[in-house]
């Protein structure tokens, strides 16, 4: 669905494939991508435990029950995806909640698909409920689908980012795109970030505090950040880094300690 997967449900054949070959699937239910359908659908196949050719296609294959005839569903990448080739699978699964996970994004792929300005629609629907699904999907479609660019894009993933209804897992690794989304965005729109970091790195939560520390390790060097850390300000930062560093709770970065003055 982000820069044009083919969707599908189909079953696994008679004679199940080996790792490194190809699987053909018999297509039972089209679900999204071109028209007409094929009858059968050829996917590379590797194995979850022991990669024989491609590590992420193995990890595709992570949620599936092999057993001949199992019925799956399938998002087959056309483009390259992130690190997934063109051509190869990105989610197999033969489970029936992530089946139907997969089968909810379908309308929102397709009102984007037609019409991207709704982009800004879908992001305001993630407030008022928890949807880690399509909060998930909408973070794919600004990052790589590459309809939206610039202030547009970069205003959506901002509020994505630390929206209490968005999952704080999603938030891990938003900071390194915001920061790419956000360089042509005016100062005082990219001080508003910087603010957004400091006050989730001071947060008791892990989840925040990681993405929190994460945006800071990438802009607390900058000309711009240094009048928004006071000294005292930068002393608490890094008391509170070291803590969760004891704990394990955020991963250790050296251009962030050598700012902070720890290490």
């Amino acid at each position: 669905m982000v820069a044009g997967c083919l969707v599908f449900r189909g079953l696994l054949p008679n004679e199940l494939p080996k790792p490194g070959q190809s699987a053909t699937i018999r297509v039972q239910e089209w679900l999204y991508g071109d028209l007409p359908a094929p009858e059968s659908v050829e996917i590379q196949y590797d194995d979850p435990k022991s990669p024989a050719v491609d590590a992420y296609t193995a990890r595709a294959w992570s949620s599936v029950k092999l057993a001949s005839n199992t019925l799956i569903t399938v998002v087959l990448a056309r483009g390259h995806v992130w690190f997934v080739q063109g051509g190869r699978p990105a989610i197999v699964t033969s489970s029936d909640h992530d089946g139907e996970a997969i089968r909810s994004l379908l309308a929102p792929a397709l009102r984007l698909e037609k019409h991207p300005d709704s982009a800004s629609d879908e992001v305001a629907s993630l407030s008022g409920a928890p949807r880690p699904v399509l909060a998930g999907f909408l973070f794919a479609y600004l990052v790589w689908s590459n309809t939206l660019k610039g202030e547009m894009a970069a205003d959506l993933l901002d509020q994505i980012f630390a929206n209490p209804y968005v999952p704080p897992e999603v938030w891990d690794s938003m900071p390194f795109w915001l920061e790419m989304a956000s360089a042509a965005q005016p100062p005082e729109k990219r001080a508003a970030l910087t603010r957004r970091y400091l006050e989730l790195a001071q947060r008791p939560d892990p989840h925040a505090a990681r993405a929190g520390f994460a945006g800071l390790a990438l802009v607390i060097s900058d000309e711009e950040s240094t009048p928004l850390i006071s000294p005292e300000l930068r002393i608490r930062l890094a008391n509170l880094y070291l803590g969760w560093i004891q704990k394990n709770g955020v991963p250790r970065n050296d251009s962030l300690e050598r700012a902070l003055g720890v290490g």
